[in-house]
């Protein structure tokens, strides 16, 4: 199974991300990402990451 991280790249380093929401629906996952796109005016970078819920468990 995967799980679905909606992510925002931090700004302005640049250098890492933060998780704003995880979901085990893809679908879910890309409509979240795109709503925030189209509402955020900013230039901030949001995409989703697919982790293994295998690797969660280690």
């Amino acid at each position: 199974m995967w799980i679905y991280n909606v992510c925002k790249v931090r700004k302005p380093e640049g250098n890492g991300y933060e998780i704003l929401e995880r979901f085990t629906d893809r679908t879910a996952a890309y409509m979240l990402m795109f709503a925030l796109m189209k509402a955020d005016k900013s230039d901030s970078v949001y995409f989703v990451e697919r982790i293994s819920d295998k690797k969660l468990r280690k």
